[in-house]
This record gives structure tokens, C-alpha cells and sequence, in this order.
């Protein structure tokens, strides 16, 4: 399973959808995008708060993206949803 780097997604998220609100929980972040969230972007294995270094698997990156709407801008900024 392809990993994806969070700061690739959050780098992403800016591009195809510009106006995101993310907030971080204890394990996850929530994003939420024109009355639509994904509550449940994990914050990568091993990362610590605040960090930007963690990896995520990208089924849950893919999730997100149907769920907001963006998939295929999504899949045009990050390789590894091709």
C-alpha cells in the first residue's frame, strides 16, 4: 500500500481545495470542505502533535478526496492516487 507524506497532502488540499478547514484531534485530523468532512485523516503512524513528517496510507487519502469531491484534481497533485 503506497504511503503518502501528511505536509504532500496538506500541500494538495491547498490546490484543489482552497478554502479547507482542518482541525486536529488526539489521532486524527477532520477536514472539512463545503459542507462536506473527512473526520478521520489519520495523523500517521508515530507522529508526534503538530508534526507534519507522518505518513498515511493512501485508501485513507483517497476516501477523503471522493468524500470531498476532489479526486480527480487529487489525483493530478499526488502520484500515488494514479
Amino acid at each position: 500500500m503506497a504511503q503518502i507524506q501528511l505536509r504532500k497532502i496538506f500541500a494538495m488540499l491547498k490546490v484543489c481545495a482552497p478554502g479547507h478547514e482542518r482541525t486536529e484531534t488526539k489521532h486524527h485530523w477532520a477536514i472539512r470542505y463545503r459542507g462536506s468532512a473527512y473526520r478521520r485523516l489519520p495523523k500517521g503512524q508515530h507522529s508526534r502533535q503538530r508534526s507534519l513528517r507522518g505518513d498515511v496510507n493512501s485508501f485513507h487519502v483517497k476516501a477523503m478526496c471522493r468524500r470531498l469531491g476532489i479526486l480527480d484534481c487529487a489525483r493530478r497533485e499526488l502520484e500515488q492516487l494514479s
